[in-house]
């Protein structure tokens, strides 16, 4: 089985980049892993992992000028590798490796390129983000608690019934599949996902806060304070962890509670339809062009879409040291969708219906939430053809991502680029003030090519995918201004022997009149006339489970009674 193409991931400024090898399938030994299924997770309590999760299995740092490439030394044999995750300014990336007893936090400086394992506690990446930079020597990580003990042992009979009661009201609802159903999956539950928050440093391992069943952990851009999401009981056997009880807190990164910002209940009822979404205070996120600042929605339609009402949501931000009261930032007349930052005069608003199949994206004045949003993009989320696509971002000062600006108010999108002749990826400016989009370059036949990363927006250097019918994909470092393009990767064909082969569209009616088709793929350079002699077909007929019995009942007498063999030739 050929290797897949290497994903690819650069730093901040684009004068690394990472070749990251990927697997294919799982091999025997991952397969045969245990697995617990707990709250809407599988995970793999050996490892205090999800488990079958994908991972990469080498990483070779490679300079986009020269091309140089160099292996990363000091992995452990048969590594798997996940969460690559570049460090503030660029000189370091950290990553998790997987293995059968656990998972690790390791470190690579891009100079020496020898990898380190930077954590003697293990991680814990069931729920949330289990890693995040707060500066070059210090990483927040989120750990197996040290005084876990052993896993909660299976009584051998039943702790009583399972106790579920109705209200006696009609309450549609989902139906998911993994959830807890008993007392003792609780437990389980509680010793699996539970983790200490831990900064792992130059200086050693710095547990802060009480050990919890944390969602999200997610640093202000000046790495002051923590935005945390954790868990709390009652559970529910109706739904996932992901609708249980929720506690939103701002901490000092110290481990210091500053604010509880919302106290969300269980959420097993909701209103029916698409767009329907809870009552309480959600999508909490940090505003990332300033230093710590946290914004989430509310629904002011009490989450139910089919009520009629002109806004449906209002979007809130409370800056530090979160003593005053929030500040109404924007309202939307649809669901709202989540705020692109800018600056201190532009962020870019999207709201949406999944049951109309609209999009709207609009530019809002942060520094001014009275003044009106200016709509950019209206359109159906059908109509693929007219889609602009999705705004480049650049590091702020901050080290978070925020919108590329150009000095002529413009944005940069790269777009899929779907058109009637298929799809043909661009990179497109577009103008904030007068709500054009000019195409700067965009794939062109016969390959398919698009963008990965745009290295510098202002100079318009970028890197690409390229890929051709004959070709296999390879990245290219692409500059658009001078119209040159080097080519960075050299990756082989993954089956050459498959190299020119031909297709053929075949019709032909079945017996009771139907117009069936099948496409026929012919060695490279066949022809009758030079071979002599027709490829033979073989086809099977979809078959139901009781003819499918029948089969096997009849198969020591050799019978096959839905294989069928014929030469091309008898097709019309």
């Amino acid at each position: 089985m050929a290797a897949p193409t290497p994903a690819v991931s650069f730093n901040e400024r684009g004068t690394m980049m990472l070749l990251l090898g990927r697997s294919t399938y799982p091999t025997i030994e991952e397969l045969s892993q245990p697995e617990y299924r707990l709250a809407g997770v599988r995970i793999n309590p050996a490892t205090f992992g999800q488990s079958r999760s994908s991972y990469y299995t080498s990483i070779t740092v490679v300079d986009p000028l020269t091309k140089k490439q160099s292996a990363v030394t000091g992995l452990p044999a048969g590594a798997r590798i996940g969460a690559i995750s570049w460090s503030p300014s660029g000189k370091y990336f950290a990553f998790l490796v997987t293995g059968n007893n656990g998972i690790t936090l390791w470190k690579v400086d891009v100079v020496t390129k020898v990898a380190a394992q930077v954590s003697t506690r293990k991680i814990n990446t069931i729920l949330g983000n289990p890693m995040a930079w707060l500066s070059d020597d210090k990483i927040l990580v989120q750990a197996v608690p040290a005084g876990i003990g052993a896993p909660p042992q299976k009584p051998p009979a039943a702790e009583g019934p399972t106790v579920q009661e109705t209200s006696g009201k009609a309450a549609p609802a989902a139906t998911f599949q993994d959830l807890l159903k008993n007392p003792y999956d609780e437990k389980l539950f509680d010793y699996y996902f539970q983790t200490e928050l831990v900064i792992v440093g130059t200086g050693g391992e710095q547990t802060i806060g009480a050990a919890g069943i944390y969602t999200s952990v997610r640093p202000s851009p000046d790495k002051q304070y923590l935005l945390v999401q954790r868990l709390r009981k009652p559970y529910s056997y109706l739904v996932p962890a992901e609708r249980f009880p929720t506690n939103i807190e701002l901490w000092k990164v110290s481990g210091e509670k500053v604010k509880t910002l919302a106290e969300n209940p269980l959420d097993e009822i909701r209103p029916t339809g698409f767009d329907a979404t809870v009552s309480f205070p959600r999508s909490f996120n940090w505003r990332a062009d300033v230093a710590a600042t946290v914004v989430w929605a509310q629904a002011l339609d009490g989450g139910d879409p089919r009520k009629r009402i002109a806004i449906r949501d209002e979007v809130k931000m409370l800056a530090a040291p979160f003593d005053g009261e929030p500040v109404s930032l924007a309202r939307t007349a649809m669901r709202y969708r989540g705020i692109m930052w800018g600056n201190a005069q532009l962020a870019l608003l999207s709201e949406g219906m999944r049951s109309l199949q609209k999009s709207k994206m609009s530019k809002i004045d942060p520094s001014n939430p009275a003044k009106e949003p200016v709509t950019l993009i209206e359109r159906s989320d059908n109509d693929r053809y007219n889609d602009p696509g999705d705004p480049v971002t650049v590091k702020s000062s901050f080290g978070t991502n925020v919108l590329y600006i150009s000095p002529a108010k413009e944005l940069l999108m790269t777009s899929d680029g779907a058109s009637p002749e298929g799809d043909m990826p661009f990179l497109a400016s577009f103008g904030l003030e007068t709500g054009k989009q000019k195409i700067l370059w965009r794939s062109a036949a016969p390959y398919y090519e698009s963008t990965v990363e745009v290295l510098d927006p202002a100079k318009l250097q970028i890197v690409t995918s390229r890929e051709s019918v004959e070709e296999p994909a390879n990245y290219f470092l692409r500059d658009i201004k001078k119209k040159k393009s080097t080519q960075l990767t050299f990756f082989t064909h993954p089956q050459p022997q498959l190299l020119g082969v031909q297709k053929q569209l075949l019709k032909y009616k079945r017996k009771d009149g139907v117009d069936l088709t099948a496409m026929l793929y012919l060695p490279k350079g066949y022809s009758p006339e030079k071979d002599g002699r027709l490829p033979v077909l073989m086809w099977a007929y979809p078959v139901s489970t009781k003819v499918r019995a029948m089969r096997r009942r009849c198969a020591v007498r050799n019978i096959a009674s839905h294989v069928w063999v014929t030469a091309p030739r008898s097709f019309g």
